[in-house]
């Protein structure tokens, strides 16, 4: 079933190796889970949390509206707010790769970044799909 709001750009995430949804979120905790981080989630990310909640595949476990404390989107972006400057307040947190030493966030537009330890922020992708799909 297709949530509405549904991004097209999403569509191939389910085709993913070891793809794995959740429980869709409703548009109120998207709104909620956005008021609480004080940004707008970027149209791919919101699609994703609508249609899933939460998405996993081979070799990524991504954050999502989840009871969770290791993958609420909220929760670890509020963590890593307080320990990486470089975070900002415009970005959120996708993956935490903490194991490695890499978080990565994503912007408003869309955009994918990889911060690693030392608080350096590095441009990795174009969207959510291109950065799952490497």
């Amino acid at each position: 079933m297709r949530s509405k709001g549904m991004d097209v750009n999403i569509e191939g995430l389910a085709g993913l190796p070891g793809f794995s949804g959740f429980a869709p979120a409703s548009e109120a905790a998207v709104a909620e889970a956005e008021s609480a981080l004080g940004l707008r989630f970027s149209p791919d990310f919101r699609s994703v949390l609508l249609e899933y909640g939460c998405i996993e595949t081979d070799g990524h476990e991504l954050t999502g509206l989840i009871d969770s404390k290791r993958l609420n989107v909220v929760r670890v972006t509020k963590d890593m707010r307080a320990i990486y400057k470089a975070l900002g307040p415009y970005c959120y947190v996708i993956e935490d790769v903490y194991v490695d030493g890499v978080i990565i966030c994503q912007d408003s537009y869309g955009l994918v970044f990889q911060l690693d330890l030392s608080g350096g922020l590095k441009k990795i992708a174009s969207s959510l799909v291109e950065y799952l799909s490497e």
